[in-house]
């Protein structure tokens, strides 16, 4: 009786997120794996069926990643691949903070930083 009581004192966002996780719960109990956001594989807001069961989570499944910035991920890598951290930023536009969470998921490992290249990494 005390789980509803505290559903009832819960944010909107909090009721979000038990939902997600009793869903996320649900699928470990079933044996579907989650893949990771990919920068070009990842879709805006669908999650997509990788292999049996193996799906890829969506840009806006990302806490920080609304459904705008997902879209921005996706049309911006319409026009070809990205070649910095950099141009990914200014051709989506997104926030700092949201290029920050992208990095920490590792979307954007194997890019360098800047479009400048170094007398070093020739």
């Amino acid at each position: 009786m005390k789980q509803i009581d505290a559903m009832k004192d819960a944010t909107a966002k909090d009721k979000d997120m038990y939902t997600l996780l009793e869903l996320v719960l649900e699928m470990n109990y079933r044996g579907i794996r989650f893949a990771p956001v990919d920068l070009y594989k990842s879709q805006a807001a669908q999650f997509e069926v990788v292999e049996k069961g193996v799906i890829r989570m969506p840009f806006n499944a990302l806490p920080g990643v609304g459904a705008a910035a997902a879209q921005g991920i996706v049309d911006a890598r319409a026009d070809g691949p990205f070649i910095s951290v950099e141009e990914f930023k200014e051709r989506t536009r997104l926030s700092t903070s949201a290029i920050d969470l992208l990095r920490e998921c590792g979307c954007l490992s194997g890019l360098p930083e800047t479009n400048q290249v170094s007398l070093f990494t020739m």
